[in-house]
């Protein structure tokens, strides 16, 4: 009875929440966004804990020693919703896979390439650098690519580079995990549900009391952080098998 007697009693303003939160979320889904986002996975070969267990052990490449060797699956694709052409990506600033330190890349593969029109192609500056180029970048499309490096972990690997009138390249979910691993996808809903009580338990109050403002304004803001956060960008189901398999 009593949860009857309070939505009865707070149908109008549950209304009202339920109107901002949809249409926070359609004016983001229906805003042209131009953005390319990334996601690394790596799997380390060969470390100092093998080194000191085999201490006869002599890896090299080219006739240069490898202390470290880890292979990198890397996935990068068009998550806006709107195409990217190739006179939009900075000559001084075009797309590039970095690593960091003294630690250099190997060798590169690319292992999918869903749109072949695209012409994207990635080439080696250097040992510590490769450049990526295509004619355009439809939405939901990209590559993914395997790397070899001597870096202990991919979190060496970077990928830098802007797009005209859109945003720097980043890594998706890079909030809260530290580059590490991705955040529990719980954490996110009971963000949402715990913004959603706040904002409902405010209505008790005056309106113009201030625990009032307190708790709708910090329901208001951990909703929208926590419908920003469920709607971060994946990496596309169509590379997410051949991303993930080892």
């Amino acid at each position: 009875m009593e949860i009857a007697r309070f939505l009865k009693g707070n149908f109008g303003n549950i209304l009202g929440i339920i109107g901002i939160i949809l249409a926070y979320y359609f004016y983001y889904k229906g805003k042209s966004k131009k953005e390319i986002f990334y996601e690394i996975i790596g799997f380390n070969l060969i470390n100092e804990n093998l080194n000191q267990k085999v201490s006869e052990l002599k890896i090299s490449y080219k006739n240069k020693d490898i202390k470290y060797l880890t292979v990198s699956k890397i996935a990068i694709w068009n998550s806006g919703n709107t195409t990217i052409w190739e006179n939009e990506i900075p000559e001084n600033n075009k797309i590039q896979i970095n690593i960091c330190n003294n630690y250099e890349i190997l060798e590169y593969e690319l292992i999918e390439n869903e749109d072949v029109d695209s012409k994207l192609n990635i080439t080696k500056i250097d040992d510590k650098h490769l450049e990526i180029n295509f004619k355009f970048l439809e939405p939901n499309k990209g590559v993914v690519l395997k790397l070899i490096h001597t870096s202990k972990t991919s979190n060496d690997v970077s990928i830098k580079g802007r797009i005209i009138g859109g945003s720097e390249i980043k890594r998706i979910n890079d909030i809260g995990r530290n580059n590490k691993e991705r955040e529990h996808w719980s954490t996110k809903y009971f963000g949402f549900l715990f913004g959603v009580i706040l904002l409902l338990g405010s209505f008790h109050y005056e309106f113009i009391s201030f625990t009032f403002i307190f708790l709708f304004s910090f329901g208001i803001l951990i909703t929208l952080t926590a419908i920003y956060q469920i709607t971060l960008k994946k990496v596309p189901k169509s590379y997410e098998k051949i991303y993930l398999d080892k």
